[in-house]
């Protein structure tokens, strides 16, 4: 490769990393022969990297807490740095990129992704004062994988029509949330501190630095637990969110956290939709009591089970599993925009029995249906993912396609993405089952967690890095 031309190419992958859109740097240039080993799993303190001829000043080792989470910092003599990435991957050819602190001096940046017990190569690219400048190649190996995660079986029936991309999930009655990358091999993991094991919900922050990871909190109140910590496993938040339960959801471009609680008071246990802003603060959104006056009050009466929030709509979407519905909500003014689903829905003729998780198209919305479509279906009915076009402007509703294993069930959780190349990922969530279908319901792939392995609701990620997409 010409130096005009890979210099241009480093140049985008800077400009590409600080705009956060992602990049993939290709150039082919390596320092070190492949398998020379800069830094072994077996170190335990930081090595140096002396790149003197390039400027570059680089310590790396691996997180103690997450063996795969490989900790760059860096120091640049030759300028003063306006942007910077760090090109890695495993061989020298790289293929990811993370961006790196251009605030921090030392330009913390952390490597995720890498599959345990293998060699990462990485560079460093740093724009300074209108140049680009890279160091040489490195590599370090990274750790072993943590014992304890559960065992799984991943069955890849058609690989080449399979979407890629990352899995975010937890082990839902397990201790781990962790992420698999798209040979379903995990490359991260974390267990939070304290004895809580009910794990339903882990998703990325909106800016990617950091991992959220719910529980369910069932029967609850006064056990919700929400932790946040950062993606190399080093700090960790624990909020004092005692009637928060099962999901919770972010604003993209911002640090609000949202979610639903119990409510403090009154008759039966009903919920309220929160958010929570970076200072701590909440603000109530949404009171499900106030809008359904008509019900008698129960142990748990209005019981919601999933949130999630839609852009361009500006709006929420909450999944209500007694009403066997899903609301809209106008995020600015609280307001109930619509009903879908059960006795009060305003799109006649569709029904269900139970829902979960779901995912809002462009002009349809995903739900995972835990029991069929009758009102006396039991817990051993087999979940199905269902689809539905929606008019918001004749109200009308149809169901345009459906998903039905024959034999998996969910009697509990259970979740359904549609991914960008048009395939759905199907969560059954209490027999411990993710399922790749394509638009004709074929099976793509499966990874099994065995018996014991519940697993809870799923994020899927193009890389980890930056906001999430939206995707239809």
């Amino acid at each position: 490769m010409n130096p005009p031309l890979r210099a241009a190419i480093e140049a985008f992958l800077i400009s590409a990393i600080i705009m956060v859109i992602g990049c993939t740097d290709r150039d082919t240039t390596s320092g070190n022969a492949a398998g020379d080993s800069d830094v072994d799993e077996s170190t335990e303190n930081t090595t140096e990297i002396i790149d003197d001829e390039a400027g570059f000043h680089i310590s790396v080792s691996l997180s103690p807490v997450i063996s795969t989470a490989v900790i760059v910092t860096w120091t640049f003599n030759k300028g003063t740095v306006s942007g910077g990435a760090v090109a890695f991957g495993p061989d020298a050819q790289y293929g990811y990129a993370a961006p790196s602190d251009t605030k921090d001096a030392d330009h913390k940046t952390i490597l995720l992704g890498m599959k345990p017990d293998s060699t990462v190569h990485f560079r460093i690219v740093a724009n300074a004062e209108g140049r680009t400048y890279r160091s040489g190649d490195h590599t370090v190996k990274t750790g072993r994988l943590a014992a304890g995660l559960p065992s799984k079986t991943v069955s890849n029936l058609q690989p080449n029509a399979l979407e890629g991309g990352y899995l975010v999930t937890c082990s839902f009655g397990g201790d781990y949330a962790f992420i698999l990358d798209a040979d379903g091999d995990y490359v991260w993991w974390y267990n939070p501190s304290g004895d809580i094991n009910d794990w339903v919900r882990a998703r990325l922050t909106a800016d990617g630095k950091s991992m959220l990871i719910a529980n369910g909190n069932v029967p609850g109140p006064d056990n919700g637990t929400l932790v946040k910590v950062s993606m190399d496993g080093m700090e960790e938040t624990v909020y004092p969110l005692s009637s928060r339960h099962h999901d919770v959801t972010v604003l993209p471009d911002s640090d609000v956290i949202v979610y639903f609680e119990y409510e403090e008071s009154g008759k039966g246990r009903c919920d309220r939709l929160m958010e929570m802003h970076p200072d701590g603060s909440t603000r109530e959104v949404f009171k499900v009591r106030d809008h359904f006056p008509q019900y008698t009050t129960g142990s748990e009466w209005c019981h919601s089970n999933a949130v999630s929030y839609v852009p361009r709509e500006d709006a929420y979407y909450l999944s209500v599993l007694d009403f066997n519905a899903v609301l809209k909500i106008d995020r600015e003014t609280g307001e109930l925009l619509w009903v879908f689903g059960g006795d009060d829905s305003d799109f006649p003729g569709v029904s269900w029995n139970a829902q979960h998780q779901h995912h809002v198209l462009e002009d349809s919305i995903l739900i995972f249906n835990n029991r069929g479509s009758e009102a006396n279906s039991g817990f051993n009915t087999p979940s199905r993912a269902l689809e539905f076009s929606l008019d918001e402007t004749k109200m009308t509703a149809s169901q345009i396609w459906e998903y039905d294993s024959g034999t998996l069930n969910s009697m509990a959780m259970g979740d359904v993405k549609r991914m960008p190349n048009g395939n759905t990922l199907v969560v059954f969530s209490t027999s411990g089952v993710l399922q790749e279908v394509d638009a004709e319901g074929e099976l793509l792939r499966e990874i099994s967690f065995g018996a014991g392995g519940a697993v809870g609701y799923i994020e899927w990620r193009e890389k980890l890095y930056g906001p999430p997409e939206e995707y239809l």
